[in-house]
């Protein structure tokens, strides 16, 4: 469990690290978007680029939560955190193809990455599996 909450902290700092990093060179960012797509809406892009930070926090906020329900033994807790690192592989690795942000912010994503893929692998190892099974008669009477 230990190495669970480890892991999910690393990706928080992470995620923090991308928004620190989104918004302090956010001209950065929107001059290497434009340059790739110049035909695409300014305000749309610079929209995307400040909700992007809030998302981040917003998911920060409930990993915090979900930490918590881990450490109390809340299979809830378990189920959703097996199922947000398994889906942060997947749309981190989508946004990594797509390339829509400077290489110095998908290299940061890819350590990222490697976190959340660590965090799939911790979550999904039978013996913290058996430690969150509910009893048969507590899944019959749900």
């Amino acid at each position: 469990m230990r190495l669970v909450v480890k892991l999910i902290f690393a990706n928080l700092a992470g995620s923090v690290l991308v928004c620190a990093l989104i918004v302090a060179f956010r001209h950065d960012v929107l001059a290497y978007q434009f340059a790739r797509q110049p035909a695409i809406d300014h305000a749309a892009i610079e929209m995307i680029l400040w909700t992007r930070p809030i998302r981040i926090l917003v998911v920060l906020g409930i990993d915090l939560w979900l930490v918590r329900g881990l450490q109390h033994g809340n299979p809830r807790a378990y189920r959703r955190i097996r199922w947000a690192s398994t889906a942060g592989v997947l749309l981190l690795g989508w946004l990594i193809i797509q390339g829509g942000v400077p290489v110095w912010l998908t290299a940061v994503q890819a350590g990222q990455l490697v976190l959340l893929a660590a965090l799939a692998g911790a979550v999904n190892r039978p013996l913290l599996r058996a430690a969150f099974i509910q009893p048969e008669h507590e899944v019959l009477a749900r």
